[in-house]
C-alpha cells in the first residue's frame, strides 16, 4: 500500500457510519468533494516531500563533493611548476562520473564498484580490484598504498605497484538514518599526515541520535593507534590544523589532540544540520554551519562572531571569503573581516570559488579571468574568457592554470599571477567534463566530457 493509500485509510474509515443508508446526491458530491480535496492534499504533500528529498540529496551530494575537494587538497604535496605539456599522451574512457586520485606514476579510477589502476606515462592497464560494500570515499595515492573507504566501514589499503590488499581495518559499523537530511558519509574522506591515516565515522547510535569516532591509524601497517568518541558524528573529513585535529558534526564542532586523540575542547553551536570544514586564519578556526559563518578561538572553541553568508569557505590574512546564493541575483561572492565577521566587499555572478593567495584574489566569472585586491576587491587585471570557465583556476607552481572551452575543443592557459600575462597555451581535443583537471610534473590530466579522460605530457 502507497504512503498516500496509508494516509487516506482512516478518511475513508471515518465516512462509513455517514453512508450507511442511501445518501442523499448534495451529501454523495460534498463527500466526493472532500474526498477529492484530502487526496489532492495528501497528493500534494508528497510531491513536496520528493521535491525536498531531491533537493536537499542534490545539497548533500555538492556538499560532499566540496568535502572532498578540500579533503583531497589537504593530502595533495606542494605544487610543483608546470610546463608546457608538448601534446596528448593518451585518453581513455572512464566510468561516469568516476572518482580519480593520482600520483606522478599511476591515476586510478573508480566506479564505485572497482578500481582500475593505468600508468600515468601511457595509460596502460596496470591492475583492477574489486571494492567489496562499495566505495564510500577516497582513494588518495600516497606513499606506495592506495587508500579508501568502504560502505561497510572498513580502512582498505591496496600496493599501488600491484592492487594488492596491503591491510584492512573494520570500524565500528552504525546503523543508518532513514532521513535523507542526516544520511550523510559513513566514512569520510582519509586524510593522511606523515604516517598516519585519519577518519571519522557517521550514523545512527545505540541512542538513535548521530555518532560516530575518529580514528587514527598507522598508515603503512593499518594498527590503530587510539580512538575518539564523535558527539554527532561528522560531517566533513578531519582537519588538521598543526597538533590539532577538529571535526564538525552538527550542532557540535571538536577539537582533539593529533598525538593521542586527547579532547581539547566541544562547543555545541545552537543548531543547524551540515558543517562544511573550515580554515585557520588569525588564531581562529572559521568554518561553515549551513548558511551561517563562525569564528571560533582556536585555543578554547569559544565563538567570537557568526554571520549569515555560504555554505563553502577560504580565507587568508584579514579576510574569508565565502559564496552566497541569491534567490533571484545568482551567486555572489562575499568577503568578510575576519575579526568581526562583518561583509567588508561583495561581487555579484561569481560562481566557484576564487584562488587566494598573498593578498590577491583570483576568480573565474562571466566574460574573463579576474585579480582582484582581497581588501577592497578592487580589480588588478582582467583577462577576457569568450565563454564561462567550467572550473575554478587553480595555482600551480608560480602559474595560474584556467580551463577555456572553446567550441569543441578546451584551451589550458597559464597565466602570470602577477598581471595576467599568457606564459603559454595547450589546447585539448576534448570538452570539459566532471571533476577537476590535475597537473604535476608528470603532467596534466584532464576529465572530459561523455567518459572521456585525456593526459597531456
Amino acid at each position: 500500500m502507497s504512503l498516500g493509500a496509508r494516509r487516506l485509510f482512516p478518511v475513508i474509515l471515518g465516512l462509513g457510519p455517514l453512508l450507511a443508508g442511501p445518501p442523499s446526491p448534495q451529501f454523495a458530491a460534498q463527500q466526493a468533494m472532500r474526498f477529492h480535496q484530502q487526496m489532492q492534499m495528501h497528493m500534494n504533500m508528497q510531491m513536496q516531500m520528493q521535491m525536498g528529498q531531491a533537493r536537499q540529496a542534490a545539497l548533500n551530494a555538492r556538499r560532499r563533493q566540496i568535502s572532498e575537494q578540500a579533503a583531497r587538497m589537504q593530502n595533495a604535496p606542494a605544487a610543483e611548476e608546470i610546463a608546457k605539456p608538448a601534446g596528448e599522451s593518451w585518453r581513455i574512457p572512464v566510468p561516469a562520473a568516476g572518482i580519480r586520485a593520482e600520483d606522478a606514476d599511476v591515476v586510478v579510477v573508480s566506479d564505485g564498484k572497482w578500481l582500475i589502476a593505468r600508468s600515468r606515462d601511457k595509460g596502460a592497464d596496470l591492475w583492477s580490484a574489486a571494492v567489496e560494500g562499495g566505495l564510500e570515499s577516497g582513494p588518495v595515492v600516497v606513499n606506495g598504498l592506495v587508500v579508501y573507504t568502504t560502505s561497510d566501514y572498513r580502512c582498505v589499503a591496496l600496493e599501488k605497484a600491484t592492487g594488492k590488499l596491503r591491510y584492512q581495518v573494520q570500524l565500528e559499523t552504525l546503523r543508518q538514518f532513514v532521513m535523507d537530511g542526516n544520511n550523510k558519509t559513513k566514512v569520510q574522506f582519509p586524510i593522511i599526515e606523515g604516517q598516519r591515516v585519519y577518519l571519522v565515522t557517521h550514523g545512527k547510535g545505540a541512542d538513535g541520535e548521530a555518532a560516530g569516532k575518529l580514528y587514527s591509524l598507522d598508515l603503512n601497517s593499518g594498527a590503530k593507534q587510539w580512538e575518539a568518541p564523535l558527539a554527532a558524528g561528522a560531517d566533513h573529513p578531519p582537519v588538521i590544523l598543526g597538533d590539532r585535529i577538529l571535526v564538525g558534526g552538527a550542532p557540535w564542532i571538536q577539537a582533539f589532540q593529533a598525538t593521542d586523540g586527547k579532547a581539547l575542547w566541544k562547543t555545541h553551536l545552537g543548531g543547524g544540520r551540515w558543517m562544511s570544514p573550515g580554515v585557520e586564519v588569525q588564531g581562529h578556526y572559521c568554518l561553515s554551519l549551513d548558511e551561517t559563518i563562525l569564528s571560533l578561538d582556536l585555543a578554547k572553541g569559544e565563538v567570537a562572531w557568526r554571520e549569515k553568508a555560504g555554505a563553502s569557505l577560504v580565507g587568508e590574512g584579514s579576510r574569508l571569503f565565502s559564496i552566497k546564493q541569491g534567490t533571484f541575483g545568482g551567486p555572489t561572492l562575499v568577503a568578510l573581516d575576519a575579526s568581526t565577521g562583518r561583509t567588508a566587499w561583495e561581487r555579484k555572478g561569481v560562481v566557484h570559488m576564487p584562488w587566494i593567495q598573498e593578498g590577491r584574489v583570483y576568480l573565474t566569472e562571466e566574460g574573463g579571468v579576474r585579480c582582484l585586491a582581497a581588501a577592497n576587491g578592487e580589480l588588478v587585471w582582467s583577462v577576457p574568457m569568450a565563454k564561462p570557465a567550467p572550473w575554478p583556476l587553480m595555482m600551480f607552481g608560480t602559474r595560474l592554470i584556467v580551463a577555456c572551452p572553446e567550441g569543441k575543443i578546451t584551451v589550458l592557459r597559464a597565466l602570470e599571477p602577477g598581471t595576467g600575462k599568457e606564459i603559454w597555451s595547450a589546447p585539448v581535443q576534448a570538452k570539459p567534463g566532471f571533476g577537476l583537471f590535475a597537473a604535476d610534473r608528470a603532467g596534466i590530466i584532464f576529465p572530459g566530457k561523455d567518459d572521456l579522460m585525456v593526459c597531456l605530457k
